[in-house]
């Protein structure tokens, strides 16, 4: 996949983007969940992926991109990151989640020629204000925070439709529930789907 093809550096300092293989891990996180008229208390497994914070993982993270070296380089590969990564997963989660671009302007009470722009590779001037109405209607968050380029260097390593899809609330929430279910021993799982049924159906207070 070539990712970056409109951005204008010399010839020779031109960064792209190409899908590789995703080295983040998981962890698991124990969550305990309690009813408000029983006593009963069970502890449910969500798994959650973590960036390795070595420095061992950091090398190896920028040895996979040698020209980082040059400050040039790392820097417009960077800003290309951002104007063009934006615009490449607004337009991916909206076609993922079967919205027109008429539709999403409506959800964030805009013009669909706003919409056209936010995902046009070349704008590269979206506001937070845009962003953040754009993640609401998707039901995701949006996250704005510096980092080390070890870590732009993974975040780049998987540019495809799957990794740049971010699902919504309920749906995380589904698939967190699936992938717990499959993780549990075959006899409790009949026990937890109960329990499960139990507390949803209870009243909070």
């Amino acid at each position: 996949m070539i990712w970056i093809n409109q951005f204008r550096p010399p010839v020779d300092m031109l960064p792209t983007f190409m899908p590789e293989d995703d080295m983040s891990t998981s962890k698991v996180v124990d969550v305990p969940v309690n009813t408000t008229s029983t006593l009963i208390v069970f502890i449910e497994a969500s798994i959650a992926t973590s960036l390795p914070k070595s420095a061992e993982w950091r090398l190896n993270a920028l040895a996979a991109r040698p020209k980082f070296e040059n400050k040039e380089y790392r820097h417009a590969y960077a800003l290309a990151a951002i104007e063009q990564g934006v615009a490449w997963q607004i337009r991916t989660n909206r076609e993922r989640r079967g919205l027109t671009q008429e539709a999403l302007a409506r959800a964030i009470h805009s013009k669909q020629s706003a919409i056209s722009r936010a995902e046009d590779p070349e704008y590269g001037r979206q506001s937070i204000e845009t962003l953040t109405k754009i993640a609401r209607a998707f039901d995701c968050a949006l996250q704005v925070r510096l980092i080390p380029f070890s870590e732009l260097a993974l975040e780049s390593k998987d540019l495809s439709p799957d990794a740049l899809y971010v699902a919504p609330f309920d749906e995380e929430i589904i698939e967190c529930q699936k992938i717990k279910d499959q993780n549990l021993p075959t006899s409790l799982q009949p026990v937890m789907r109960s329990l499960r049924h139990q507390t949803s159906s209870m009243p909070t207070d």
